[in-house]
């Protein structure tokens, strides 16, 4: 069994060789994929389909998928409720492209489907070796693993590539810790790891053993936040000129001001009274809620028409 599954690998070894040079030629092109119809009917031949575009596009190509599939095409059709027609052999337009986005739409889901199962499995067999390497740890290595990496060499990388070398390295009680401090100035980009403790200490050299159940913090950086001053209604009426400078006061950076110029008379809606307040769009605001400071804030206000 083990000659059969390392032939198997010399073989998949042998293909990839041979297929570097197009890969590496080809990175980042469109690959035009001609699906027939033959393809699909047979169930076990769309799956060799499916991986393969998947294999293409992991690989650094964009594939483009045209299809054929008459009697696909003819099916869709009458389940859309239409009658196929034919003109001198070739199918009617109106009545193909209508099949064809619905076949469009069911071979991407498949697409889809394919990918995140690729992904579902990928992740179980990192979590499989990620839980034997703790066993060995355990029976004959006292819970000890040894570092692949020195603590210092993961400082400025970014939070989610830090968390993944230490769950790969198969250490397991770890946490990520936000640091909100980045604001106008900062050089710092968002999740950008500052410090990694291990059981306390921040530099262990890579090779040192730990236990792997040790208590691992992760700190990172991340946007400045302030806790918003007032709820929709509490700003309703107010001075415009008055609320932004209360916001930039706080330290938000975004903060604007839009006249609604729906005023004739100013007898019952007053000039510069603030009608309502967006961040990001989203007027669904609640006092102390925490906003980053570059949020968008679009204070709507009151004013006259263009006379």
């Amino acid at each position: 069994m083990e000659e059969k599954n390392m032939n198997e690998l010399l073989k998949k070894a042998e293909v990839l060789i041979e297929a570097l040079p197009y890969i590496q030629r080809f990175n980042r092109k469109i690959i035009v994929v001609k699906y027939g119809g033959s393809a699909m009917v047979d169930e076990e031949l769309k799956q060799h389909v499916i991986q393969d575009v998947t294999l293409l596009k992991l690989v650094g190509f964009k594939p483009i998928i045209v299809h054929g599939g008459g009697k696909e095409i003819s099916r869709w059709v009458e389940k859309a409720g239409m009658e196929p027609e034919f003109v001198n052999g070739l199918r009617k337009a109106e009545a193909r492209e209508q099949a064809r986005k619905e076949e469009a739409e069911r071979l991407e889901r498949e697409r889809i489907a394919e990918e995140q199962r690729r992904i579902r499995q990928a992740k179980k067999e990192k979590e499989r070796k990620q839980r034997n390497k703790r066993v060995k740890a355990f029976f004959f290595n006292k819970k000890n693993l040894a570092l692949e990496f020195a603590t210092s060499d993961l400082v400025g990388d970014s939070v989610d590539s830090v968390v993944e070398e230490i769950k790969e390295a198969g250490f397991n009680n770890y946490k990520t810790v936000p640091i909100r401090d980045i604001y106008v100035g900062n050089t710092k980009y968002v999740g950008e790891v500052e410090q990694v403790l291990i059981n306390g200490q921040s530099w262990l050299a890579e090779g040192t053993m730990v236990p792997y159940d040790a208590e691992i913090i992760i700190t990172f950086h991340v946007k400045k936040e302030f806790e918003f001053p007032y709820s929709a209604r509490q700003m309703i009426n107010r001075d415009f000129a008055q609320l932004a400078s209360e916001f930039v006061g706080i330290g938000f950076t975004e903060v604007y001001t839009l006249p609604l110029k729906d005023l004739t008379t100013g007898w019952i809606k007053k000039e510069r009274a603030v009608q309502q307040v967006l961040i990001e769009g989203i007027d669904t605001i609640k006092k102390g809620m925490p906003i980053e400071h570059d949020k968008k804030i679009t204070i709507q206000y009151h004013s006259f028409k263009d006379r």
